[in-house]
């Protein structure tokens, strides 16, 4: 699979996880049902529901209302082609593709359903572990990703204990989000993740204080975070870990 064809690819289902991630909290289909402005409720047509293109040559707005369309669609379609083209770059045997993608697919809708309502569906990570375990059944994915119930456990146990140490500030959705992602990355990459997760969450946090912008006790969304946390762990988790083994045994 070529860069680009992987990048277009990508594009284009991150346009169908933006919809996911945007109706499945509501409760609304997401197949058989067009695509509408938000302010107008105009269906669109073909033209503007291209990836991040139409998005740029209608301004940002919609072109009967003007409504402003929200920056999150050609974010996540551009990040997700380039998430997928990284993937084929980075991986080399089949079966580690597809896990990449798996991993990323689930991460864009939980992105986009968090950000927005501050929800992570339950359906979508059954629908993500019913197709994990069924891949590796097969044997579709690579040996190297082994079902993990010691990842799995760690993601459940760490996050709750947070979870009732800070009087519930850390939401289920989080948790069950967690649970998945140890079950898939194993226990060093679930530990990765939630180190990322929790280290970009408090810059945000304290960024945000600092200039004003967000009170101290104010909730955010902490599933982009675990989804960053995840990225990175998928693309860097192994080299990270060996420096920092290295580091703890020279000193």
């Amino acid at each position: 699979m070529s860069l680009w064809f992987s990048f277009v690819v990508g594009t284009i289902l991150g346009s169908f996880y933006n919809v996911a991630g945007l109706r499945l909290p509501k409760g609304e289909p997401i197949f058989f049902a067009r695509s509408r402005c938000s302010g107008c409720r105009r269906a669109l047509s073909w033209h503007e529901l291209v990836p991040v293109v139409s998005f740029f040559l209608l301004q940002g707005r919609c072109r009967k209302c003007g409504c402003k369309l929200s920056w999150l669609y050609p974010f996540v379609e551009a990040a997700t082609g380039c998430l997928f083209s990284l993937i084929v770059f980075v991986f080399h045997s089949d079966g580690s593709v597809l896990f990449g993608l798996l991993v990323v697919s689930l991460l864009a809708i939980v992105f986009v359903s968090d950000l927005t309502y501050m929800i992570i569906p339950n359906r979508v990570l059954l629908v993500f572990l019913l197709i994990f375990v069924s891949s590796k059944s097969f044997g579709l994915l690579s040996a190297a990703f082994p079902l993990s119930w010691t990842g799995a456990l760690t993601g459940f146990l760490v996050p709750m204990a947070a979870a009732w140490l800070s009087s519930g500030k850390i939401g289920g959705g989080d948790v069950k989000l967690l649970t998945l992602l140890g079950f898939m990355l194993g226990l060093p990459g679930v530990l990765t993740t939630l180190f990322f997760a929790c280290l970009s969450g408090l810059l945000y946090s304290c960024v945000r204080i600092g200039i004003g912008w967000m009170k101290n006790d104010e909730p955010i969304a902490f599933g982009p975070f675990i989804a960053l946390g995840a990225v990175i762990c998928l693309f860097c988790g192994k080299p990270l870990l060996s420096l920092y083994f290295s580091l703890y045994e020279r000193f």
